[in-house]
């Protein structure tokens, strides 16, 4: 999964970085914004662990979640030069336009076949925003690269399905947060538009919690790479 979304990152790099176009200079200055799609791979390992009257029951949980899903990203950023005429620096943000939903079996036994097979765990990640600081180095007239330095911010639910089935249970709702660390290339299309690619790995704090049954204590974390090709516009 990781290496897939290197390769395209790569890729696309590459692609950029030697196709040549003839336009006015552009400058990287000033405030720009863009819209992006792209795929982000999540590894979220979590452990169930009895609580309460399920302490001794020996009914212990692990597993992993690691999918690959499409992202929608909106993202704007303002850069000011440094002394170094081709060294920039600016701060930006991110928001997401698209929830990420993952689904694991858990304990792999006949006995909850009833529900929709094992015991699936569903988990949900919304509202993911960032802040981050973005050094920028111009390498030829109207192409950059840029590196990300971010604090991330997402909403999160877990759900035990047997649980929520047979106990009426309510997703637990907890908040994450995490620092993301990014690289990219931008080029100017036109004197105003351009093009990104960039890759972006981000690792979220660690969270545990008991289900609102208090039956399971879990114990959840996660991390995440993305590949993502942006469309923008500076003003």
């Amino acid at each position: 999964m990781k290496k897939t979304i290197l390769t395209i990152t790569f890729l696309a790099f590459s692609l950029f970085a030697n196709t040549k176009i003839s336009f006015a200079a552009p400058t990287f200055e000033g405030f720009s914004a863009s819209l992006g799609l792209g795929v982000v791979g999540s590894n979220s390992p979590f452990k169930e662990t009895g609580y309460g009257e399920n302490a001794d029951d020996g009914i212990d949980t692990d597993a992993d979640i690691g999918k690959t899903k499409a992202i929608g990203r909106i993202d704007a950023n303002y850069l000011i030069k440094s002394m170094n005429s081709n060294f920039l620096i600016g701060l930006g943000a991110t928001y997401d336009l698209t929830n990420i939903k993952y689904k694991a079996n858990t304990f792999g036994d006949d006995a909850y076949d009833d529900v929709s097979g094992d015991s699936p765990v569903n988990v949900k990640l919304n509202k993911h925003y960032s802040i981050y600081l973005q050094p920028t180095y111009v390498i030829r007239e109207g192409t950059a690269v840029f590196g990300k330095i971010g604090y991330h911010h997402v909403n999160a639910s877990f759900q035990d399905v047997y649980n929520t089935h047979y106990n009426g249970e309510e997703p637990t709702k907890f908040k994450l947060s995490g620092y993301g660390l990014g690289l990219g290339l931008q080029t100017f299309v036109t004197d105003n538009a351009f093009i990104k690619v960039e890759g972006n790995y981000i690792r979220y704090n660690n969270k545990s919690f008991i289900t609102p049954e208090e039956d399971y204590i879990v114990d959840f974390k996660t991390n995440q790479s993305e590949a993502i090709i942006s469309v923008g516009y500076k003003f």
